[in-house]
């Protein structure tokens, strides 16, 4: 395979250029792994009452109320968790790209892209016109 190879030395640009590319698939695939964790975490935390209650049901017979009320009360939440799970990489943006945004201004704009209004300009007649598309 040598054959192949070339013996040009590779200049310091293309080697920085190849160590932003090898940093840039990195921290893409780290962002990758965390969302995924954090929806596979929403599932577990969210179904794990479920199959406790199953298991113990199955094993023993017994029918724990208490293990329903967990269940009641995380089931329905599964779609709560994957919301923000959702939009974390979006606020994540948004708090880099304006660090002088609290928090929930951020999450905010991270759930509800801001709203454009309007305006309108009266013409000779005073009659409102819409602004002119540019």
């Amino acid at each position: 395979m040598k054959k192949y190879q070339s013996n040009i030395p590779k200049s310091q640009w293309q080697l920085d250029s190849e160590l932003s590319n090898m940093k840039k698939k990195t921290s893409h695939a780290h962002n990758v792994f965390i969302q995924s964790t954090l929806y596979i975490g929403a599932f577990m935390l969210s179904w794990s009452w479920a199959t406790i209650y199953h298991i113990i049901a199955w094993s023993t017979g017994v029918k724990a109320p208490w293990i329903t009320l967990l269940i009641n009360t995380f089931l329905p939440l599964q779609g709560f968790w994957n919301a923000f799970i959702y939009a974390r990489p979006r606020y994540l943006r948004r708090r880099q790209q304006h660090q002088s945004l609290s928090s929930f201004e951020i999450l905010r704009f991270a759930f509800l892209p801001p709203v454009q209004i309007k305006t309108s300009i009266p013409d000779e007649n005073g009659d409102e016109e819409a602004e002119p598309s540019n």
